[in-house]
């Protein structure tokens, strides 16, 4: 079950006219760099998230694959989304149990692990798992709650420079007027 995030952000609106001022071109290209600036901002805090904090909320990194699966999703003009495919994210997200199960070697190998109580190799063709009580590590939230501010913060830098930009045209416009 993938597991994404959707940034709704308040004061579009003020935004949105405040780039109408701006020719169509640039209105247009400033949209898209917005989008991609929170998108990045989000992706890098998620990721942040889960490879630091707190020993209690930590989630494990043996592979990387759950760090790896957190990508940019799709944006619209309201949101920019940032989501994992990983299968268990959501499992270290909010918790769980998972079932009893039967685990078999890949493509009809041998499994080799080592048993803690023999302290030594041992090797199956099959074992069964009893299921497992994960705890709750939330990654996503957290990483929200640090990136949303810093988007905010972005977005008013670039808006200003927009806006430094649109004088400068204007000014520019004038003197060739007269």
């Amino acid at each position: 079950m993938p597991v994404s995030l959707s940034i709704e952000l308040v004061g579009v609106k003020e935004l949105q006219r405040a780039l109408t001022k701006l020719p169509r071109s640039q209105r247009r290209k400033s949209a898209i760099i917005m989008r991609n600036e929170a998108r990045k901002i989000m992706v890098r805090e998620w990721r942040r998230m889960l490879s630091r904090g707190g020993s209690r909320n930590r989630v494990a990194r043996r592979t990387g694959a759950l760090f790896r699966s957190i990508k940019p999703g799709p944006a619209s003009a309201k949101k920019a989304v940032v989501f994992s495919d990983s299968p268990y994210a959501a499992i270290h997200e909010f918790g769980g149990k998972t079932k009893a199960h039967r685990i078999t070697g890949k493509s009809g190998n041998v499994l080799s692990f080592i048993w803690p109580k023999l302290g030594q190799r041992v090797f199956f063709m099959s074992v069964n798992h009893p299921g497992s009580v994960m705890p709750k590590r939330p990654h996503r939230e957290p990483a929200s709650r640090v990136a949303f501010p810093k988007i905010v913060k972005r977005f008013q830098q670039m808006t200003d420079e927009m806006a430094r930009d649109v004088a400068k045209e204007t000014r520019r416009a004038k003197r060739k007027r007269v």
